[in-house]
């Protein structure tokens, strides 16, 4: 949804908060915030501003407000219009009209008035409406109004229909109160119809049921905010704009709305230094690709490639959105191991050309599918289009499945594609075929799924120093995090990058049974290469199965044997 203002037509009966309320729970929690209370009883223009727009409220100019105001003569309620309780009346047979309108007349000008006490007004931090309505009554500052017109028509001897032209902050309620006792009775409000207000008019107005499509009835901001002086930056003064950066700039003094390739805020110009006031930084949609990604595989490859493409289409930023954790490890499932770490798996999605979005499994695993989908996905995300797999689901118990989605998007005008799941004979790829590849030792097949070699980025631990000392072979010893799912043991030919160089390598994987180490481990003797590389972290990828691991009798069968794992690697590569 754009970020701007709208301009809602309130009804009667609700007040300007309960409006936006509704307003927001439409939009689906969207930041919404509006420029001047109407009371409950009263109806028409309220400006409400949405998302970002909120904090050019303060620019907005300060223009006059016109009301109807219909009004009874003869009684007096404690709230000075219809809602409240009659405490006072008055015979008006001796009412003259003429003499309501000249009364009248003399209310235009600049002049003071007292707010009411069923009013908003806060005195010593406490709202004159709640004390109201403790039976209390303080004493309140005058304020000055201006009065621009007020006119008068008949409707019947007891009621009237008046049209205000009034500054900001006037209390309609009290100027018709204060009418009542200048002509020798009471009169109290009975309706108010706001006309027009911070310069826009009820017929800009819509009413909060027709806002299904909102965009079409949002304004601008720089159009809503009306600065007669434009600033047009080149892209690099925008950027230091947008940065909050001050810079010189040979312009006359003054306020200025600042656009670079669109409206970028609000600035001010003074001796040549342009200082920004307030930056507006549309918020852009946002293409998702969902999942959970693990092991980052062909078919996740090829849901974030479309969604890179409809992103194109739709102008939009193409981002996956996944748990930090897998929703399999948070919920407690036994043996569960992820393919790839939540580093890796950044850093490839990133690597693709998409922004990466991580959720807290936690904080939404009890949500309906369609709260995911208004609180997460719209709210949050700003979602414009969706991506996902076939079998893809959501929402708590994995309750929501791609049908439910198809017509969330439909309703909410979202674009939505659903992929079918990608093939490797005959089967579809996922993380847990993989995960069953790499048991079996299928590195290769694995890897074809996977479109890259199987890979871990751990650090160097100490070993016991057979491998260099008793054997001639120098390995580094690497240990596998808990969650991590560990190929079957055995002997691969693999590579390692080492400071961006490609080295090819031999690893063990497993308890090393010949020399009883006991814990298992990875162990890469990394052929061409000397140095120390305790503490430091090395990539090792797997690129092809040798042998199954081994128990040796003596160490000069082992070491034997590793010469002929490093010949048949060789011969491999």
């Amino acid at each position: 949804m754009t970020d701007g203002f709208i301009i809602l037509d309130k009804p009667e009966g609700v007040s300007s908060f309960g409006l936006l309320k509704k307003l927001k729970r439409h939009l689906r929690g969207y930041k919404v915030g509006h420029t001047g209370t109407l009371d409950p009883m009263a109806t028409g223009v309220l400006c409400v501003a949405l998302g970002k727009a909120t904090g050019f409220i303060n620019f907005l100019p300060k223009e006059r407000k016109i009301y109807l105001a219909d009004f009874k003569l003869g009684i007096r309620t404690d709230t000075r219009d219809i809602t409240g309780q009659i405490i006072e009346k008055k015979d008006v047979k001796s009412i003259d009209f003429t003499r309501l309108l000249e009364s009248a007349k003399d209310f235009e000008g600049k002049g003071f008035q007292i707010p009411p006490m069923f009013s908003a007004v806060s005195v010593d931090g406490q709202k004159l409406y709640k004390l109201a309505r403790q039976g209390k009554e303080i004493k309140r500052k005058e304020r000055p109004i201006e009065i621009y017109s007020f006119e008068i028509e008949k409707i019947d001897d007891l009621n009237y229909r008046a049209k205000v032209i009034c500054s900001p902050g006037t209390y309609i309620r009290t100027l018709i109160d204060d009418l009542g006792e200048k002509i020798g009775t009471y009169a109290t409000l009975t309706a108010l119809r706001r006309l027009e207000s911070d310069g826009f008019s009820i017929k800009q107005a819509v009413k909060i049921e027709d806002i299904d499509n909102i965009d079409k009835h949002i304004i601008s901001v720089d159009e809503c905010i009306k600065i007669e002086k434009k600033l047009k930056l080149n892209k690099k003064q925008g950027e230091k704009f947008l940065n909050g950066n001050r810079f010189s700039l040979m312009e006359e003094n003054g306020i200025y709305a600042v656009y670079d390739e669109a409206f970028i805020g609000v600035g001010k110009i003074e001796k040549n230094i342009l200082k920004p006031m307030k930056i507006f930084e549309q918020t852009k949609k946002n293409v998702l690709a969902l999942g959970n990604f693990d092991g980052v595989h062909q078919g996740h490859k090829d849901v974030m490639n479309t969604a890179i493409e409809l992103s194109k289409e739709l102008n939009a930023n193409p981002v996956a959105v996944y748990f930090k954790e897998h929703p399999a490890q948070v919920l407690g499932t036994k043996d569960f191991f992820v393919l790839t770490e939540d580093k890796d798996k950044a850093q490839i999605i990133k690597s693709l050309g998409l922004l990466v979005k991580r959720l807290d499994f936690n904080m939404i695993k009890d949500f309906t599918p369609e709260e995911f989908f208004d609180k997460i996905l719209i709210n949050k995300f700003n979602a414009t289009g969706i991506v996902c797999g076939e079998n893809y689901t959501f929402g708590k118990g994995k309750s929501g499945d791609t049908k439910l989605l198809k017509k969330l998007c439909k309703k909410n005008d979202l674009s939505l594609k659903v992929l079918k799941l990608d093939e490797y004979n005959n089967e579809p790829i996922s993380s847990t075929r993989i995960k069953k590849d790499l048991s079996l030792g299928n590195i290769k097949s694995a890897n074809y799924m996977l479109g890259r070699p199987f890979s871990y980025d751990l650090e160097v631990v100490k070993g016991n120093g057979i491998g260099d000392k008793q054997l001639g072979y120098p390995t580094i010893n690497q240990h596998f995090p808990k969650t991590f799912f560990v190929p079957k043991n055995g002997v691969y030919k693999s590579y390692v990058e080492i400071d961006g160089k490609r080295y090819n390598a031999v690893t063990n994987i497993g308890t090393h049974p010949t020399v009883k180490a006991g814990k298992r481990r990875s162990e890469t003797h990394i052929l061409d290469f000397t140095g120390n590389l305790y503490g430091k972290k090395i990539r090792v990828f797997l690129v092809d199965f040798l042998r199954d691991e081994m128990m040796f009798e003596n160490l000069s069968m082992l070491k034997e044997q590793i010469k002929k794992d490093i010949e048949k690697a060789n011969s491999k590569i």
